[in-house]
């Protein structure tokens, strides 16, 4: 075991994936599938310590991926994804929250 997560794939990602292969980005009402609405419970005591989880479990994600070049995990929406898709979605997902709280312009 590597410690990256496996998710239960759904049967949507068939659909979604070609968005991570364009240059297209989230549309702005764009609704995660497995939102149930509910925020989930405040895990960190502060941004720091967000921010620092952040930082070493994308250390993680990138040592994992360069000992294991043709990996590929589960995203719960997008179906299996390898590391440039990963880079990609990411990509998109971050984006898509710094439009959403003002930290980019929208254009």
């Amino acid at each position: 075991e590597d410690g990256i997560r496996e998710y239960k794939v759904t049967g949507v990602q068939t659909c979604a994936l070609p968005i991570l292969e364009s240059e297209k980005q989230f549309r702005p009402d764009t609704v995660n599938p497995l939102n149930t609405g509910d925020p989930l419970p405040v895990r960190m005591k502060d941004l720091n310590d967000s921010v620092e989880e952040y930082l070493n479990e994308m250390i993680f994600f990138h040592e994992t991926f360069k000992k294991n070049p043709g990996k590929t995990t589960a995203h719960p929406s997008f179906g299996y994804l390898n590391y440039e898709d990963w880079i990609s979605m990411q990509y998109k997902h971050l984006l898509h929250h710094a439009k959403q709280f003002g930290l980019v312009s929208a254009e």
